[in-house]
């Protein structure tokens, strides 16, 4: 675990360093922010559920956990590989590809519009980045004078 003062965070890589900066939010918080861009700022709302610390965290959290249930993500493996198949089809061998917005963004999004009952209605959901999509990270959160998360 290492902190960097001038920017305000902490790097944390090891499992056994997670787990102790897990149980001490009153020291590690993620409600000022979870990226770089936004050590130190402060939302009106949080822009995710990962932006917030206990105890609103382990509400949300608690609403949440009935969807990780193993038999629930077991149900989910076949949908899940048809769909990455089908976005791996797509690509045109011997092109390059943005690996990022074609994949990585694309499948989350629509196995998580498939979990919300959205409809697919045309081609391409929105692969718009998390700045677009977050009105709280579109209009820039607000600094705090500090930028690290001690309370």
């Amino acid at each position: 675990m290492a902190r960097n003062d001038a920017t305000g965070f902490w790097a944390v890589s090891r499992h056994a360093d997670v787990i102790e900066v897990s149980r001490h939010p009153e020291t590690f918080c993620s409600g000022r922010g979870i990226m770089l861009y936004e050590i130190g700022s402060t939302f009106d709302a949080p822009p995710t559920m990962m932006h917030t610390d206990p105890p609103d965290h382990t509400r949300y959290r608690t609403l949440v956990q009935p969807g990780f249930r193993p038999s629930f993500i077991r149900g989910l493996e076949e949908p899940v590989r048809r769909r990455t198949r089908d976005l791996v089809e797509r690509l045109e061998p011997g092109t390059p590809v943005d690996i990022v917005a074609d994949l990585a963004v694309a499948l989350p999004l629509q196995v998580i519009s498939d979990l919300l009952g959205i409809p697919r209605t045309s081609g391409r959901r929105s692969s718009a980045g998390p700045r677009r999509r977050s009105p709280a990270l579109r209009t820039g959160p607000r600094r705090n004078a500090r930028a690290c998360c001690a309370r």
